[in-house]
Parts: C-alpha cells; structure tokens; sequence
C-alpha cells in the first residue's frame, strides 16, 4: 500500500474511488505494519483543523471502515483526538465522528476516557491480535436442532403405536369374521339335517296314503244292497 500513500490528496481526482479500495484491501489477516503508514497519511491529509468539513467527514468515515476491519491501527491518543470532532458544528463532521465513538466503545472501550465509554460498555472487551483465531467451542442454535430429533423421534414413536393398535384391530376384525363364517356353515350343515329329516318324513306320508288308497279300493261296492 506505500504506493497509494502519495495519491492520498483531498484535492486527488477520483480520491474516493482510491480510498475505497484501500479499505478493501484491508483485513484481519494484513499486518497492521504494512497499513499503518496509509493510516496515518489519511488522517494527516483529511482531519485536521484547516481542512474542509467534506474532507473531515471523509477522513474520520474511511478511518472508521479501516477500524472495522484492523482495530489494533488506533492509538488511544489519536482516538481521543478524532472523537473531539463530535462537538464540531458541522453535522456530518459530528455524526461521523459519534460513528468512530460508537465503534471502539464496542470493540476496545479502554482506549477511550472514562466519560466517553458509556454504561453497557465491557471493560474486557479487546481487539484480537494479529494472527489470532477463536475457535467456536459450540455452534449457535444447535440446541433448536436437539430439541427438533426430540420432536421426530416421538412423532415416530406415536405412529409406531398407532400403526401396532391398526393391526391389532385388523387381526381382531380377521378372527371374527371366521368366527361368524363358521357360525354359518354349521348352521348350513344343520338346515341340511332338517331337510333330510323332512324328505324323510314325506316319503312316510306318502307311504301311508298308498296304502290307505287300497284299503279303499280293497271294500266291496254295497250299493247294490240299497235296491
């Protein structure tokens, strides 16, 4: 980045466009050394007293973004310095600089004096140092994965019971339906027996009026006698 140094002019044509990539190009895994002269360069050229309150305004929101990005760059005495520009009359010099104010009071409130840390500001609250990594210990929100198998797994178990009482009921509607289908062929076997028995009795019958047919037929006509 020492080439951008000499380019880093309010009076720079397309100076934003610049200014923009440098913060781009800055990341955690950058070694604070190497942007440091830049750093300083923007603040020298953009915030200070005699310059225009665009170029203030420009200065204090491109150091912020850098912030953001390498928060070991910043000194306590030169935060301390730029925060002042909250009391400046210009608005957008002012809520740029509240901007800047608002980010190490969450980021590193200990380079700020006491009155400027706020109330809910964490006194342990550092930067990571360069090269630094926090290994996540847990994952956020695994627990609502936990609790969703908890869900499932009784789901299942409920539809484990409910298709067990299915089959259950099936087997019970299976045996009586043989139980009636027997119910039905005794009682078929049974009119078989009765029919026989009145065949049987029929014939009987028909029998006995056969041969009180011949008796009839066996008497002398006496009409005769009657002359």
């Amino acid at each position: 980045m020492p080439f951008c140094q000499k380019y880093v002019q309010p009076h720079q044509r397309d100076v934003i466009n610049l200014l923009a990539a440098a913060v781009q190009a800055c990341h955690d895994m950058v070694p604070p050394d190497a942007v440091e002269p830049l750093f300083r360069q923007i603040i020298n050229q953009f915030v200070h007293d005699k310059s225009r309150p665009e170029a203030i305004t420009v200065g204090l929101n491109v150091v912020r973004e850098i912030c953001i990005r390498m928060p070991l760059l910043m000194t306590e005495d030169l935060l301390q310095d730029l925060v002042l520009y909250r009391k400046s009359n210009e608005k957008s010099v002012s809520s740029a600089a509240r901007s800047l104010l608002t980010l190490f009071r969450e980021v590193c409130p200990s380079l700020l004096v006491k009155k400027d840390r706020g109330r809910h500001a964490d006194p342990k609250a550092r930067p990571k140092a360069f090269g630094e990594v926090h290994i996540p210990s847990n994952i956020p929100g695994v627990e609502l994965l936990e609790q969703d198998d908890a869900i499932n797994n009784s789901s299942s178990d409920e539809e484990d019971i409910v298709n067990r009482d299915v089959a259950f009921t099936d087997d019970e509607s299976d045996k009586s339906v043989g139980t009636v289908e027997e119910d039905y062929n005794n009682s078929g076997e049974s009119d078989g027996d009765y029919g026989h028995e009145m065949d049987d009795d029929s014939a009987e019958d028909d029998e006995v009026s056969e041969e009180d047919n011949k008796n009839v037929d066996g008497v002398p006509n006496l009409s005769h006698l009657a002359q």
